[in-house]
């Protein structure tokens, strides 16, 4: 289930990337910021200034952050539900996949979605042998902007 204390609920691919029991990413950089934009003005020979050219989308980078643990009643199966958890991270963020749906709900009830993939080394998954904790970084990227969906439309 979604955590309370998140204030922008996340899914990924369907799946809740927002559960304090297991995994648990917010979105650090790319919900508000601009993204990467292609064009550039001229300079004419000659005359003074540039000439303003247009620019159009290009690209959007979205960074997830937050941890992977696991919970048990002993410390055995903490472990094992913190391996399996990783492997979770590890399979839905494959770099070899397509890109698949992040899905942001807003405290005021708007949804944004975004398609977008996980850059090559984009994962930093810093685990532990013998843990039941890891902080992780996912770098995500998109070619098409976040469409929105106003709350009660």
């Amino acid at each position: 289930m979604t955590s309370s204390i998140a204030p922008v609920a996340l899914t990924y691919d369907g799946t809740d990337i927002q559960d304090t029991d297991g995994i648990f990413l917010e979105i650090t950089l790319g919900l508000f910021e601009t993204g990467d934009t292609r064009g550039v003005d001229v300079t004419v020979p000659g005359a003074d200034g540039q000439v303003v050219r247009p620019r159009r989308f290009h690209q959007r980078k979205v960074l997830l952050a937050g941890f992977v643990r696991g919970v048990g009643v002993d410390q055995s199966s903490a472990r094992a539900a913190y391996w399996g958890n990783l492997d979770a991270v590890r399979t839905l963020f494959d770099e070899t996949g397509l890109p698949k749906d992040l899905v942001a709900t807003l405290p005021d009830g708007s949804v944004r979605t975004i398609a977008a993939r996980t850059i090559p080394d984009g994962r930093i998954l810093n685990e532990q042998a013998a843990s039941e904790f890891a902080f992780v970084s996912i770098e995500l990227l998109a070619l098409e902007d976040w469409s929105v969906e106003e709350a009660g439309s």
